[in-house]
């Protein structure tokens, strides 16, 4: 089995459209994504790449997964975070190692030079919750708030 990680590409907007709306259709947050968020994000990491990147995930040459990694500055930590804000692999593929070997990906090459991994996962997500845990994770000592803003 051969696994590996790359930097989008235009010509993998179709299949990582499909897994984006295929986590939604998952996700148990019930926000709704629509063609025009997955556009913008494409976009805004195409031509901003020093906020973040998506990331392709591959086996045996196919994609088989995608996540999507933000950059951020951290006064607290003293170093830049690295939001993983989505990673999905196709439900085929799940409990084969992958998200662990991305996960360790990450710890290993740290990208933009991060000091910490950040990520949300909802509570009831008890598969993504230990995953997270087995890969060294912990809860924050932090409860998340957030505040919409009028059109998002």
């Amino acid at each position: 089995m051969d696994i590996s990680f790359r930097r989008f590409r235009r010509s993998d907007a179709l299949i990582v459209s499909g897994m984006i709306k295929g986590l939604y259709s998952e996700d148990p947050s019930g926000k709704t994504m629509t063609d025009e968020k997955i556009r913008s994000t494409f976009a805004q990491l195409g031509e901003h790449s020093e906020q973040g990147t998506i990331m392709v995930l591959e086996k045996d040459g196919r994609t088989v997964g995608y996540s999507i990694l933000v950059n951020y500055w951290s006064n607290e930590y003293g170093g830049n975070i690295l939001f993983l804000d989505e990673l999905y692999v196709i439900p085929s593929e799940r409990r084969s190692g992958i998200g662990s070997e991305f996960i360790g990906y990450l710890k290993e090459k740290r990208p933009y030079g991060s000091v910490a991994i950040l990520l949300e996962v909802h509570p009831r997500n008890v598969l993504a919750c230990n995953f997270y845990g087995r890969a060294g994770f912990r809860p924050s000592r932090y409860d998340h708030y957030v505040l919409e803003l009028s059109g998002h």
